[in-house]
């Protein structure tokens, strides 16, 4: 996620509940194997106004009784809405489905070089159980590269969209395709360290070159490294920055 372009926070999972939340486009539920009866009924309300939901490898195998599901793909189902059935694999690794796009982007022409997604090592399907989507509702967006059942797929709801990620490793890449899926912010394409908000913004250039950032909202930008007004009401940074280099700037909304 740091290297992937897009602004994110980091929360507890017991946070969902809390009335204080901000509201976000998209929510990345990361190892949500077991819920609360409270964090079960945040989720559910979280499903609309446009927002966007995925859920990492398996979430709600230990919590089967509180879903009344009777078996774990049964509870996955139940808490992503996306039709999924166990998978008799011990390998994780992950490649994008021909032809597939997400977020505008073509995600098979990046993989040409043989790029993959997920953790290239095998464990034991009682280590790390594997599930494969069944849905004929869902959009494929990755298979699991041992036996080419869908690893990964959204399902557009409507009102709000679910992801099942059937694996527990997500690239830069297809983070930056998944933001623009949901219409989050994206600042920058993948390949940078970036962290920004409304207020300051922060680069890492992990390669030299020009690089292209989209602000929040038109700003003044001030360099906090010599306290000089970069630009005025812009939205639209263009920065020449060598490998290593790091900058950091002021984001102030135009009086």
């Amino acid at each position: 996620m740091n290297s992937s372009g897009v602004p994110y926070h980091l929360y507890l999972q017991s946070d969902v509940d809390n009335p204080n939340l901000p509201q976000y486009k998209l929510y990345v539920f990361l190892n949500a194997y077991h819920l609360s009866a409270d964090e079960l009924r945040a989720v559910e309300k979280l499903r609309g106004d446009g927002k966007t939901l995925c859920f990492m490898h398996a979430p709600g195998v230990m919590s089967e009784q509180l879903l009344n599901a009777p078996n774990a793909a049964a509870a996955i189902s139940e808490i992503t809405g996306i039709q999924v059935a166990y998978n008799n694999s011990d390998n994780l690794l992950l490649q994008p489905t021909p032809k597939s796009t997400f977020g505008g982007t073509d995600l098979e022409s990046y993989s040409t070089s043989g790029f993959t997604y997920g953790h290239n090592q095998t464990r034991s399907p009682l280590a790390a159980p594997t599930y494969n989507v069944t849905d004929p509702q869902a959009t494929p967006l990755a298979t699991y590269q041992s036996n080419g059942k869908t690893a990964v797929a959204m399902r557009n709801f409507g009102n709000w969209k679910s992801v099942f990620y059937g694996g527990i490793g997500m690239d830069a890449f297809f983070f930056n395709a998944f933001a623009k899926e949901a219409n989050a912010w994206v600042e920058t394409p993948p390949g940078n360290a970036v962290y920004g908000n409304q207020h300051f913004l922060t680069i890492h250039a992990l390669a030299p070159g020009n690089k292209v950032v989209q602000l929040l909202a038109p700003s003044n930008v001030t360099d906090l490294t010599d306290g000089k007004v970069l630009s005025s009401k812009t939205q639209t940074l263009n920065l020449e920055m060598q490998y290593g280099e790091t900058r950091w700037f002021y984001l102030e909304t135009p009086q």
